[in-house]
């Protein structure tokens, strides 16, 4: 009798929390989606309410899900605050624009938060600051403002940490962060942040995933990244980075990573002699400033896919790539320095703006079938200095696109009928 005065009282303050709602009539959710929390009733029971999860032993509600229902807050209720037993709170894209309250402090038990996309305003609450049993945060893609708190070394059970896409002033990356040893997603892309990377980001021992795209960083990455030997996943892109990178010989559990559009300089990463990351899949390390050779180990990671060194300031030949993984299918190498012989190992490349490759290119024409990858789609070789047609294209039967205008060819164009798009 007592558990069943509890769930009720716990059915009335989720009624009251209903009646604050609205929901969008011109949502584009198909009308059959939408179910505006019919479920709903003070003649049921609440642990059956969609978005609902009880604990029915303790008679507590631990979960409130209503992301994707097309609700809109005006707020948050004094209701939402009764429901103390939560362990995970879901509102992702609830809508219109408001402030967070006060009120988190009463959610002690709280594990997940999620407010992705609620157009959210104003100032984290310094209220959450307080729920120490949090092990996930998601509030990006909302309308954020301020600096960004120190607060996250209270929250030594984090594993995520989401608040990309606000509109925070420009801070750098708050030092408790880098505190949290179980933390295993880190995402703060287009955040204002500034400054340097910390050294001391390499504690993040348990880190999976790394996400700085689109700040305003100086320097270039710390060595102790090498500390994190877990990450699968490091992303800073266009983030203000410059200099020379570390080798991340330590990084073997990679499967993507990306720097491109920073000014970092030095040879290119993750080809160190004999360093094999099995899992990387693919590596963009476009519009920067690198130099030097383009080593073979590069191209014969086992489980590569796409490789993208674009406009950096790569020399030497290119004769190299010859015999690269077989999974590598998509490789664009285009406004470098590179010279010599033109691979066509691979389903699409990209070479253009390689004006020193017409030493050897002709050479294409020396190939056999049994020495080219026959299913080759995608060859662009735009002002490479080419002076002839090279007769190795015609063992190319799946090209569809082949780019060969800005060069010093001459004569008759061969007819290639299974070429769609050819521009010469």
């Amino acid at each position: 009798r007592e558990l069943r005065a509890f769930l009720t009282a716990l059915a009335v303050a989720l009624l009251h929390l209903k009646r604050s709602f609205s929901f969008d009539p011109s949502s584009c959710i198909e009308y059959s989606a939408r179910t505006e929390l019919k479920s709903w009733r003070e003649v049921s029971d609440c642990c059956h309410w969609e978005g609902i999860g009880c604990d029915r032993v303790a008679g507590r509600v631990t979960a409130l899900n209503l992301s994707g229902q097309d609700i809109q807050i005006n707020g948050f209720h004094p209701a939402l605050f009764r429901l103390t037993s939560l362990k995970y709170l879901n509102l992702d894209s609830a809508a219109p624009p408001f402030r967070p309250a006060s009120g988190f402090e009463t959610l002690t038990q709280l594990q997940v938060l999620r407010l992705s996309g609620c157009q959210l305003s104003g100032a984290i609450p310094p209220s959450l600051s307080t729920l120490h049993s949090l092990k996930k945060i998601d509030l990006s893609e909302n309308w954020l403002t301020g600096s960004v708190p120190d607060m996250f070394s209270n929250f030594p059970l984090l594993e995520t940490l989401v608040l990309d896409g606000n509109s925070f002033e420009n801070g750098t990356l708050p030092l408790g962060i880098t505190q949290l040893k179980n933390l295993k997603v880190l995402s703060l892309y287009n955040m204002n942040l500034f400054g340097v990377i910390p050294y001391s980001i390499g504690n993040l021992s348990s880190l999976r995933e790394l996400d700085l795209n689109s700040n305003s960083f100086i320097g270039s990455l710390p060595w102790s990244l090498n500390n994190l030997t877990y990450l699968t996943v490091l992303s800073c892109d266009g983030c203000g980075l410059s200099g020379p990178v570390p080798t991340l010989t330590c990084l073997t559990r990679l499967k993507y990573i990306s720097l491109a559009n920073n000014n970092l300089t030095g040879p290119v990463p993750l080809s160190h002699e004999g360093t094999i990351y099995p899992n990387l899949t693919e590596v963009n390390l476009s519009n920067n400033s690198l130099s030097g050779t383009v080593r073979a180990t590069l191209f014969t990671q086992p489980a590569l896919k796409k490789l993208f060194l674009q406009m950096n300031n790569f020399s030497g030949p290119i004769g190299e790539f010859h015999n690269p993984s077989a999974t590598l299918t998509e490789v664009d190498l285009s406004s470098n320095h590179l010279s010599g012989l033109v691979p066509t190992s691979f389903s699409q490349l990209t070479a253009s703006y390689n004006s020193r490759l017409s030493a050897t290119a002709d050479d294409l024409a020396g190939f056999n079938a049994s020495s080219i990858n026959g299913s080759i789609s995608v060859l662009a070789l735009k002002s490479c200095n080419l002076t002839r047609m090279p007769r190795a294209l015609r063992y190319l039967p799946e090209l569809k696109v082949l780019e060969l205008s800005y060069n010093r060819i001459g004569g008759r164009i061969p007819d290639w009928g299974g070429v769609r798009r050819m521009v010469v």
